[in-house]
């Protein structure tokens, strides 16, 4: 079960690279990737909640409306941390690193069973993230400089997602190789 699992995350992810540009650093493991991208969230949350505390001091309704949507671009964010952090039980288990039961993966690795779970997250942030940069033109000048960081953050986050599916598809593979083996 957990293969078959193993061969529908390595198809899914496989076809979603494809379209991806960048390529993975070779000395970057699937867990360092994975803690960068969690430490983005850090940054990402403070960023938001500085540039609420902002936007609530100016009361300005339309700077309130955008911090609320990059707080449904973080959601979002969030959601695609889960799919990895499912990714990283799935991989310590495949690999005997994990002293969890089947039945516990099976649990923890649900986004992975989710079908297009990580297409669909990538395309919400995307569309978000295009509604963010539309609605800069009617933000009040002043509040331009103290939400760039937000914006900055979200690409940046957004960014980083690319080299952690590579690597998750390299280490699905090796996994998948070495239980092809042992059979």
């Amino acid at each position: 079960m957990i293969l078959t699992l193993v061969s529908s995350v390595v198809l899914i992810l496989a076809s979603f690279i494809e379209a991806s540009p960048t390529s993975v650093p070779s000395s970057q493991s699937f867990d360092k990737l994975l803690d960068s991208f969690i430490a983005l969230e850090i940054k990402r949350t403070d960023a938001i909640k500085k540039a609420e505390k902002a936007a609530t001091n100016q009361k300005s309704n339309v700077t309130l409306k955008f911090v609320e949507v990059a707080g449904y671009a973080n959601y979002v964010l969030e959601n695609i941390q889960r799919y990895f952090n499912a990714s990283k039980v799935m991989l310590d288990f495949e690999k005997g690193e994990s002293n969890l039961s089947e039945e516990t993966v099976n649990l923890k690795t649900l986004p992975l069973r989710t079908e297009n779970y990580l297409n669909r997250q990538m395309r919400r942030l995307a569309s978000i993230y295009k509604n963010l940069e539309a609605g800069q033109g009617g933000l009040p000048q002043d509040m331009l400089s103290k939400l760039r960081p937000v914006m900055d953050i979200i690409k940046q986050s957004e960014r980083a997602v690319t080299p952690l599916e590579e690597r998750l598809r390299v280490e699905l593979k090796k996994a998948k190789k070495k239980e092809n083996t042992v059979n």
